[in-house]
């Protein structure tokens, strides 16, 4: 708890309203919509937080380009939007705003990465950080500044249409009535945390796979909370064998296998690992309670 009795969710939240106020303000960004774990209701610390800033622009269309999932964003008659120049910006004004809004406690940008910029906060014993990634809402489509790795890094503009918000939709749908969802997603995620093979995946390839099996499992009495011994075992053993094939293919883009950053040492390890805690789901539920 902070000073006053605050809890962290809680200065964050008037923290990013000023953020957000500020910045539509001077026109640049239309909306927040919140995206990670702490919106999915996954998360299983409270270090971090994560937001898209989404500017409209019914001008820009976007083009394929010879990358899958990536788009180059054009201004008819103009230009290609420079994914470079429009973060740059981005950055700059979030500086400014937090001197507009005498954020106490947050400090100056710490961090810039790929589309993210990154804010810490840390007072009276608290410390968390702010994620702010910039998107583009060009039609029905939102684009982010994601560098390509297959692309050259001086082809700065190119910019990758994000599914987040589909995701976070499509997990709704999986916890309409008792939120199983949530609860197998937290579980997987303390499983990484006790299981120090595990730390080398990533939570994004769990809820790809419990996507796919909510599409496999119709009947309602299999998404109960008294039968997540069985829920376990059967995303374990998913992803266990998408580990031996070397690819998890994202739910909404096809092209973004969820497991690539893997090593093929790597993916044997984990699903051997997969599959001796798929045959002992008791001890999974044991180390994940």
């Amino acid at each position: 708890m902070a000073s006053g009795g605050r809890t962290d969710k809680e200065i964050y939240n008037n923290f990013i309203l000023s953020i957000r106020d500020s910045l539509k303000s001077r026109n640049i960004i239309d909306r927040v919509e919140y995206a990670g774990s702490r919106y999915k209701g996954t998360h299983v610390d409270a270090s971090d937080f994560d937001n898209l800033f989404i500017k409209r622009d019914q001008t820009i269309i976007a083009e394929l380009s010879p990358y899958p999932s990536y788009f180059y964003l054009t201004i008819p008659g103009v230009s290609k939007v420079n994914r470079g120049d429009r973060l740059t910006t981005f950055k700059t004004e979030i500086q400014r705003a937090l001197r507009d809004v005498g954020a106490s406690g947050f400090a100056q940008i710490t961090n810039s990465y790929g589309p993210t910029v990154v804010v810490n906060y840390r007072k009276h014993g608290l410390s968390f950080s702010v994620d702010m990634v910039y998107g583009l809402e060009v039609g029905d489509k939102i684009f982010v500044a994601k560098p390509s790795h297959e692309a050259s890094s001086s082809d700065t503009n190119l910019w990758y249409k994000t599914f987040v918000l589909l995701e976070k939709d499509r997990m709704r749908t999986i916890d309409f009535n008792n939120g199983i969802g949530k609860m197998v997603i937290r579980r997987l995620k303390k499983l990484k945390d006790v299981e120090p093979a595990l730390k080398v995946i990533n939570s994004y390839a769990f809820e790809q796979a419990l996507m796919y099996l909510k599409d496999d499992h119709h009947d309602a009495l299999f998404w109960r909370e008294n039968n997540m011994k069985d829920i376990l075992k059967t995303i374990l053993l998913f992803m266990e064998n998408a580990l031996r094939k070397g690819n998890l293919p994202a739910y909404f883009d096809k092209h973004n296998n969820a497991i690539g950053g893997l090593t093929t040492e790597q993916k044997i390890q984990l699903a051997n690992r997969f599959n001796r805690l798929a045959a002992n789901p008791d001890i999974v539920l044991k180390k994940t309670d």
